[in-house]
């Protein structure tokens, strides 16, 4: 089976909502999703020297996932999400959600 990158947007997306989920502190994901998110990102064209080493960690690694992902969000313009900006993160995550959930329904 094939897989196709995905679309630079989706790639965006999936680590914005990386950002998302450790800003409403809901751990939804575990280090192999923020891996596979830097993979997915430099597949699409997305590219930092952070986001390289985070796709690049192996298992025994995963102790520097959040660190190594901050810094690419950093690098990339997509800061985590401050506190003033909780409610707006949380909505969001929502509309994510219901996307996902729609997408199933189709």
């Amino acid at each position: 089976m094939d897989e196709q990158p995905l679309p630079t947007a989706a790639a965006v997306g999936q680590l914005r909502m990386l950002v998302v989920d450790l800003a409403c502190k809901w751990p939804l994901t575990g280090p192999a999703q923020f891996i596979q998110a830097a993979l997915d990102a430099l597949l699409a064209d997305i590219d930092s020297p952070s986001l390289r080493a985070l796709a690049g960690l192996g298992s025994n690694e995963h102790h520097e996932v959040r660190e190594i992902f901050d810094s690419s969000m950093d690098e990339l313009g997509l800061l985590p999400l401050s506190p003033e900006n909780l409610a707006v993160a949380r909505w969001a995550m929502a509309r994510w959600w219901a996307d996902q959930i729609r997408g199933r329904e189709s």
